[in-house]
Formats: structure tokens, sequence, C-alpha cells
């Protein structure tokens, strides 16, 4: 999933991207100036702890995972206008595994002076370790995840959606939607003219921090609070926004915000 861009404000949002793949480098940074966007490409496999990791690489480059893919049996496919059926029987057939040095987005964010304010992750069925690899900056900074989530095991031991909620909403982050972007899958392929709708398979869940949450966990309240209403709005919750601003304004510890003229707007 994409964070929203906004032409107002791109030029004041930076966006670190992280892959696996030094050979994708070169494709990413083409289509990410292509989006207009302010960004730092990462060569590194993200995960829960430091060290050597497993990569292991599929027949469909867009499987591969720290993951084992699952034996698929039978003739599960998704149609998709790009590829038409997709099999998942061939597309998550194993090729090879590679020995990788991986990291924590904590001691990353801690060695190069970053905060993750907002974590975008699609890291076919590693999202829950990537989660548990940045767990201080879950506490201290960020505010918003987009993550993928799947109904589905598509890999060995694959935490599920329920199991991505549960670990964030212990953190303080509340569920708001799923995106548009969703996969379905069928577990029968029938002929042309007997096909319908198929199985939710994945999709990208929106979640976001609860503002008491901010405010008691936060070393810095205020000017998290700031970036939830901006992240927030963004994606089209403007009152969630109003409730963070309304906060830092009437909060006699956030003082020094209350000069600001802009605040004055959202008086309520």
């Amino acid at each position: 999933g994409e964070f929203p861009i906004n032409k107002v404000f791109k030029d004041d949002i930076e966006f670190h991207i992280y892959d696996s793949d030094e050979n994708c480098m070169p494709q990413i940074d083409v289509l990410s100036k292509a989006r207009g966007i302010n960004f730092i490409l990462h060569p590194f496999v993200v995960d829960e702890k430091e060290g050597m990791s497993e990569f292991r690489l599929n027949h469909c480059p867009c499987t591969s995972s720290l993951l084992s893919p699952k034996k698929f049996k039978g003739q599960q496919y998704s149609t998709s206008p790009l590829f038409g059926d997709y099999i998942y029987q061939h597309a998550f057939r194993p090729v090879r595994t590679l020995k990788v040095q991986a990291v924590t987005l904590d001691k990353l964010a801690h060695r190069e002076g970053l905060t993750v304010d907002f974590l975008s992750i699609d890291a076919q069925g590693g999202e829950l370790r990537i989660i548990k690899g940045a767990n201080d900056q879950l506490i201290e900074n960020t505010v918003g995840i987009l993550c993928e989530v799947e109904m589905h095991h598509l890999y060995k031991n694959q935490p599920l959606f329920g199991d991505i909620h549960e670990n964030l909403r212990k953190r303080g982050f509340n569920f708001f939607r799923t995106t548009p972007s969703e996969a379905r899958v069928n577990f029968f392929r029938a002929g042309i003219g007997f096909r319908g709708d198929g199985m939710l398979m994945c999709a990208d869940a929106l979640f976001l921090r609860d503002p008491d949450r901010l405010e008691s966990d936060s070393k810095h309240p205020c000017e998290a609070l700031l970036k939830l209403a901006f992240i927030s709005l963004s994606f089209g919750y403007v009152e969630y926004s109003l409730d963070c601003l309304n906060r830092v304004f009437e909060n006699n510890s956030y003082k020094r915000f209350k000069n600001l003229k802009e605040f004055r707007y959202f008086e309520l």
C-alpha cells in the first residue's frame, strides 16, 4: 500500500524504501522519481532480529519471502487483469534460498537517526516479524501502519490478519479499514462462463494509533498528535484528525502551540 500524496505537502515528507533484492533498486528508483517524492533507498532485509536470515526466492518473484511457502494442492488461483489466471501452485514454487544480512527497524532508526512516523509493510508473510523488530519505534514514534494482511495461509507458520490485528491492538493501534487493493482466491478453477467472485485472500489494512495511548506512551506526545492528525487527514479521517488537534490546543502542557494562528480554525 502507498501513503496518499498531497502535492501541497509532498516536499515535507521523506520516504525510506527497503527491499531485500539490490537488483530491484534501479526499478524502484525510476518508479519513485515518477511519483515525485523525496525518498531514500535501503537494500536491506528487515526482520525481527539482526543477523543472518534465510530469504526464499520463488518462481514468481513477488511471492519471495522470509517464510517458506506452503505446499499448494489442487487448483487455487486468482484472476489478474495483468496475468490472467494466477496459479498458486506454480507461482509459489521454490527456486532457491539465500543467506542475507537482516536488520531491525529499531536498530536501523537508531543508527541513522530516523523516526518511523508511518510504516507501510508488504513483506509476503513477514509483516509481524518486522513489527516486532520495530517495538521502540511503535511505542515512541509510529502513529500509522498500512500493512498487507492475509486471510488464508500462503506460507508455513504465517501470521494471519487476526494475529496482526491482535498484536497492534495491544500496542494501541485502532484498525480502520482495508484498502480497495484486495486479492481474491478460488479453490476450484471452473471454466470460462462458470466463474463468480472469490474469497478474500489478502488486502492492505490501515491502523492508526489511539490518541489516548499516544498521550500516555510517547516521549513527545504533542508532536506525535500533530503527525497523527496529518496522517489521519491524509486518509480522509477528518474527525480523528480534529480530535488530535483539539487535544494539542486544549492541553496546558502544549502552550507553545496555542500561538499558532492555524489552530484557530480547529477550535471545537
